[in-house]
């Protein structure tokens, strides 16, 4: 084996090492490692970080299980670690095609170490994908139980309404609290679907069409403060605001988890207002609370993955964490910003934009 024979090699498995998908990138190298006629067998052994396992087999192996005879093969045997992740490596080599030449296994070492570098690495990317993936799905069910609160409280207070028999059938009262559970479940429907969606990739997809803001945020309260501890609610929506256009599902997600937490973190029976008004370049919404305020400390960490504040009334941790992540990836969708003020014993006031759209329409945005 040549070095020009090397570097080709090499060249070929750097390639297939980089198709995105680990089981077409380990066929290439199957296909690359099969056609070198200096390599009769090539068996590439990983173990990666979060419990992947794969690996490559070209070739014919002998049928005594040996690598090594006395006469026309040697055998090359590694063994390595690269960020993690360790990888073994046994190759047997043709001697009538100069693998075994003088000097030639010392070239072949070589070849192979680099190639058992290369399949490590490609390793190391698919743990690191994995993780992510952990991550994800992960987020999905978080967000499951978070989304799902809400409605599954207001259909089980209706229905148990209902059940009393306090309202018979055909009564005004029977049919709106039926049409209200109907809505509630239609609603658990369209969550189904969009944690579905989240569970599939991180990529937010959005359908944005006319959104009439007045009766999506009274159905919103009305809901909300089922589950309030007597909160009080004050909207103040201009005019110019009442209509928007955006994803309505995934606004209701944001609105619903800024309302959340200031029911969570605010005071028995105080006050929470929300605000919706037109800026320059965009709707500028705002939800506001009594509660104890959050320390500055906090006040940039509040978008991250799982990062919680203790409550201030039990001294307690409460929630995912999950739920201002949520709302960050919706508001950056649509294209907005979402931030928080607050002053400690003063309480929050959370903010977050959704830009104007030149083109209205109901298909999908991404």
């Amino acid at each position: 084996m040549n070095w020009e024979t090397a570097v080709q090699f090499l060249t070929d498995v750097s390639v297939a090492l980089m198709e995105p998908e680990l089981d077409r990138a380990l066929e290439r190298l199957r296909e690359v490692a099969a056609g070198q006629k200096w390599l009769s067998y090539l068996c590439m052994r990983g173990q990666g970080t979060g419990g992947s396992s794969v690996e490559v087999r070209a070739g014919v192996e002998p049928a005594s299980g040996a690598l090594s005879s006395d006469g026309g093969d040697s055998r090359v045997e590694l063994t390595g670690t690269r960020e993690g992740v360790s990888v073994s490596m046994v190759a047997r080599l043709d001697l009538q095609s100069g693998g075994g030449s003088p000097g030639g296994d010392a070239v072949v070492r070589e070849v192979l170490g680099e190639a058992l570098r290369l399949f490590a690495r490609r390793l190391a990317v698919h743990g690191a994908a994995l993780r992510a993936r952990e991550r994800e799905l992960a987020d999905a069910v978080g967000a499951l139980s978070h989304d799902f609160r809400t409605p599954l409280a207001c259909i089980k207070g209706y229905l148990s309404l209902l059940s009393q028999g306090k309202y018979p059938p055909g009564s005004p009262e029977w049919e709106e609290y039926l049409g209200t559970v109907m809505e509630e479940c239609e609603r658990l429907e369209k969550l189904v679907s969009v944690v579905l969606e989240s569970a599939a990739g991180p990529k937010i997809h959005l359908s944005i069409e006319p959104v009439l803001l007045p009766p999506l945020i009274k159905r919103i309260l009305l809901e909300e403060s089922a589950i309030s501890r007597g909160h009080r609610f004050f909207t103040d929506i201009s005019e110019e605001a009442r209509e928007i256009y955006a994803d309505p599902t995934r606004l209701e997600q944001v609105l619903r988890n800024l309302l959340d937490n200031a029911i969570k973190y605010s005071p028995e029976g105080s006050l929470i207002v929300l605000r919706v008004k037109k800026t320059k370049d965009a709707f500028l919404f705002s939800v506001a609370d009594q509660g104890g305020g959050i320390a500055p400390e906090h006040l940039n960490r509040l978008f991250e993955r799982h990062y919680r504040v203790e409550d201030g009334d039990s001294g307690k941790v409460r929630g995912t964490g999950l739920g201002l992540l949520i709302a960050r990836q919706i508001v950056n969708a649509h294209g907005g910003d979402i931030w928080a003020e607050s002053v400690v014993g003063r309480g929050s006031t959370f903010y977050f934009t959704i830009p104007f759209y030149n083109t209205p329409s109901g298909g999908d945005a991404e």
